[in-house]
């Protein structure tokens, strides 16, 4: 297992300047699916299709997809009908807080590598919908981990988690400090398997980023956007791609020994700038014109409260 230094450590080399964004895999992170047959968990979640992209042409003998959202896993049969795959694919729809169905997954399937992407993720409807995320987030990451544990053939199983897991402030970061314990407990008792976490920070155009679905919501209910922004960037608003999260995730399992947490320091993102969020948000909408929508729908102030007539 290693230490929190070496993981800094590890992060730092893996990194173009502390830019996440430039980062990119070598054919090292790619030798242990060669062969593997490949569980993954929420195949919905965009960072899990965005590593099933990375993965599907790496030589995977086979894949299975699980998801509880029955248009979500509609979606992959439907793509993979475009463009199909060479490997043998199997679909499961359920729910990962039933214990005996996951096990069932993992027992039929015999796979050797298992993602897990499946989580509530929302921090507001955390705190008043508790059970859900409780139930998914808790429950669901058990029932997983007892099903990887009884699989004769598992070797790596790696959890999505989150940076808000090191100071819990919501329902929703309880459960991701619950899952990462969960994960260093059962990788004590079963070291031949590679257990481990991936804490990121918000992912833009997912579940959790809600501040960016907040931003769209208001434009098309016609709302004011006002942001701070200080030296061209917005302050504390810290994103990454799904792609780049995707990449970072499977450099993750290539090294993973097994038991630990390896943090993307919110330190390690730079906040993100003006012309990005707008182009973010212009994307969400279909809109082309990036800078004159930005001059229409947002408006800015800087660390003072003044506000910016040009941006």
């Amino acid at each position: 297992m290693i230490t929190k230094n070496e993981e800094q450590v590890l992060i730092k080399s893996y990194l173009d300047s502390n830019e996440l964004e430039k980062f990119e895999l070598s054919d090292e992170d790619f030798h242990f699916i060669k062969g593997a047959v490949v569980l993954i968990i929420g195949i919905g979640n965009k960072i899990g299709r965005e590593l099933f992209g990375l993965i599907r042409n790496k030589g995977v003998a086979s894949f299975i997809f699980v998801d509880a959202s029955e248009k979500a896993m509609y979606d992959v049969v439907e793509a993979l009908e475009v463009k199909p795959l060479e490997s043998e694919v199997h679909y499961e729809i359920g729910d990962i807080a039933d214990e005996k169905w996951m096990h069932s997954v993992f027992e039929v399937y015999k796979p050797t590598v298992c993602f897990s992407f499946a989580a509530r993720t929302s921090v507001k409807l955390s705190n008043i919908t508790p059970e859900a995320f409780i139930t998914t987030n808790i429950r669901g990451t058990n029932s997983i981990l007892k099903g990887a544990a009884d699989c004769p053939s598992m070797q790596v199983c790696i959890f999505i988690s989150s940076e808000k897991a090191n100071i819990p402030s919501s329902v929703y970061d309880v459960t991701k400090f619950c899952l990462d314990f969960m994960v260093r407990q059962t990788a004590s008792h079963f070291p031949k398997i590679r257990f481990g976490t991936l804490q990121l920070v918000n992912i833009c155009s997912t579940g959790g980023s809600y501040f960016l679905r907040s931003l769209i919501d208001s434009i098309k209910t016609g709302k004011p956007i006002r942001l701070r922004v200080i030296d061209g960037q917005l302050p504390k608003r810290r994103f990454s791609c799904p792609a780049t999260a995707a990449k970072l995730f499977l450099r993750f399992a290539a090294f993973c020994r097994g038991g630990h947490a390896f943090g993307i320091l919110p330190s390690s993102v730079a906040p993100i700038d003006i012309k990005s969020l707008a182009s973010l948000v212009c994307k969400e909408l279909g809109v082309e014109d990036v800078e004159g929508f930005a001059k229409e729908h947002m408006s800015f102030v800087d660390g003072q409260g003044e506000k910016l007539e040009e941006v």
